[in-house]
């Protein structure tokens, strides 16, 4: 049952728009933005509509970036600095300091489809119920499950046989 939960949560976020909002950037979020980053004068970033989406990991255009976008309220313009890790691709900007211009101009949250039957109608060929889909959804789970097993099986199958044979070659082989 949580197998068939978590297939349709992907399913979900597979299906999911992108709905713009009045709030300040949260993590997880996509903003437009428009972008200006230097480092000793040097142009690394200039963006006039770029999309950037806001992940915690995210290392573009460097580590640090969408922490400093989240807070922003749309329009209102914000200036950081953030330093060139170590690790960054090119040598000769590590340990420096760039500095940003941002003023995110769109806000958007990811806004999932409720899981009902209207959902499940519009997956794939479609599905007549959520129930369906589940259904659908369970066989496909233990389809994939039956042919694991059965690879595992055929893997271990062979290696026992190898394991068991010993085969002699001709000296000049």
């Amino acid at each position: 049952e949580q197998d068939v939960e978590e297939r349709l949560e992907n399913l979900r976020g597979q299906m999911a728009t992108w709905e713009p909002v009045d709030r300040p950037v949260k993590m997880a979020d996509m903003v437009t933005l428009k972008a200006k980053g230097e480092i000793e004068g040097r142009t690394l970033l200039n963006e006039s509509d770029g999309v950037h989406f806001l992940d915690e990991d995210g290392t573009r255009p460097f580590p640090g970036f969408s922490e400093e976008l989240v807070g922003m309220a749309a329009d209102e313009p914000k200036s950081f600095t953030l330093t060139v890790p170590d690790d960054f691709g090119d040598d000769a900007i590590f340990g420096k300091e760039a500095s940003f211009s941002v003023t995110v101009t769109e806000i958007k949250e990811r806004a999932l489809p409720d899981l009902d039957d209207e959902f499940a109608k519009g997956i794939g060929d479609g599905y007549e119920s959520l129930q369906a889909l589940r259904e659908s959804t369970q066989e496909e789970l233990n389809s994939e499950a039956r042919e694991r097993a059965d690879h595992e099986y055929r893997e271990k199958a062979v290696g026992a046989l190898l394991g068991a044979t010993e085969v002699e070659l001709p000296p000049l082989i």
